[in-house]
């Protein structure tokens, strides 16, 4: 009886969880991110840039740098 008690309180508690974690996906998000981070995300294709804004100049220039580091290690041939 105690153990079902429980997994009722586990079950509950999961889906207030799944309620809480509902968003409108046309959301922005504002962040920073370390450049290697960005890199990292980048370079193993979790992370596309059209997914994202820059919002300054020398931000823009990073990534245009990242962006083609990324290229670079992902074809060593080129």
């Amino acid at each position: 009886m105690r153990t079902c008690i429980n997994e009722k309180r586990h079950l509950n508690h999961h889906q207030s969880i799944q309620r809480a974690v509902k968003f409108d996906h046309s959301e922005s998000v504002r962040l920073e991110l370390k450049a290697e981070t960005l890199f990292r995300l980048l370079k193993n294709q979790q992370l596309c840039a059209e997914d994202f804004d820059c919002l300054d100049c020398e931000s823009k220039q990073c990534v245009l740098r990242l962006m083609l580091d990324s290229i670079l290690i992902a074809q060593p041939n080129f």
